[in-house]
């Protein structure tokens, strides 16, 4: 029953985050919401592997009842995406706060915005390899449907905050 709560939570808020998108965005302000989806789709896959190798190392280790190599395998994964995703942030904010081409200002906002969540999304999906390595499936609904809940608290907040700043 938790993982059908939390995925009907995920999609009640999927759904909402949907309907706050189309009434507050204009076009042009559209465009650039999907062109950071595409980027944050993108980032999650610079984890190089790390993730799918600890998702098939750690039960495997676990059924061997190797438990050390198991933890092991996770403090080395979680590691290098710290390594790698902190990288990326940096990359991403350094074209944010020394942008190349003069963007407006919507935009840098964006860039700060997707580095931190690009940060947030991998460290996400490293608690959810663990968790689906350790079989706890309903630690995984819950983390969805909290995950779907915060993103649309941000949006309204993102939302505001422009509007505020171009007032």
């Amino acid at each position: 029953i938790k993982i059908f709560i939390g995925t009907a939570v995920a999609n009640l808020f999927t759904i909402i985050r949907t309907f706050m998108i189309v009434r507050h965005l204009n076009p042009e302000t559209y465009g650039v919401w999907n062109l950071f989806t595409i980027l944050l789709s993108y980032s999650i896959w610079c984890e190089f592997g790390v993730l799918s190798g600890m998702d098939k190392m750690v039960p495997f280790f676990r059924g061997q009842s190797r438990d050390d190599e198991a933890f092991q395998t996770r403090n080395v994964a979680f590691t290098s995406l710290i390594i790698i995703y902190a990288l990326l942030t940096g990359i991403i904010l350094l074209a944010a706060f020394i942008p190349l081409y003069p963007f407006s200002r919507e935009i840098l906002l964006g860039l700060k915005l997707l580095a931190v969540i690009a940060f947030l999304a991998a460290m996400q999906n490293f608690y959810l390899t663990v968790a689906r390595a350790e079989k706890k499936f309903g630690i995984i609904s819950i983390t969805s449907g909290l995950f779907a809940i915060f993103v649309v608290v941000a949006l309204f907040f993102l939302y505001k905050t422009v509007q505020n700043k171009l007032h």
